[in-house]
């Protein structure tokens, strides 16, 4: 169900969740979970399907390693390509790719930032949508909405 179809069926409830996201700014020094939050409710109102993408490695219950997150397949791939926090699929079918950072975050500085970027541009080499976003400002950027 897309948002358009979920605020048709429940007019209020869409009025008053728009009113509230319309009006939340984030704030600076706010998490980086809460833009995150207000991304997904953002992406979803304007047709697209955001998912958290967790990764790293945890031991199962025989102690063994596993690996999960998109493309998180060895820890010496995961140095040069660290996948987003979140893949969608925008209304046209187009991946995105979007790694949320807190507000006031200016540029990839570090080795896992620099991974970061080097997965966003094998999005958008191959025609996705992908970028850093501190604000749902960025995340229109990235989208072109």
């Amino acid at each position: 169900m897309t948002f358009e179809q979920w605020a048709a069926a429940h007019p209020q409830a869409a009025a008053d969740l728009s009113r509230v996201v319309d009006t939340v700014p984030v704030p600076a020094g706010s998490s980086e979970a809460a833009v995150q939050a207000l991304l997904r409710v953002e992406a979803a109102k304007i047709g697209y399907c955001l998912w958290r993408n967790n990764s790293g490695s945890l031991p199962d219950a025989s102690g063994t390693p596993v690996r999960f997150g998109l493309g998180n397949d060895s820890a010496k791939l995961n140095e040069i390509l660290k996948s987003p926090d979140l893949i969608g699929i925008g209304p046209n079918g187009r991946l995105v790719g979007v790694e949320v950072k807190a507000p006031g975050w200016k540029k990839p500085s570090n080795k896992r930032e620099i991974a970061q970027a080097n997965f966003l541009g094998l999005i958008q080499a191959r025609g996705g949508l992908a970028g850093f976003a501190t604000s749902i400002d960025d995340y229109h950027r990235i989208v072109g909405a």
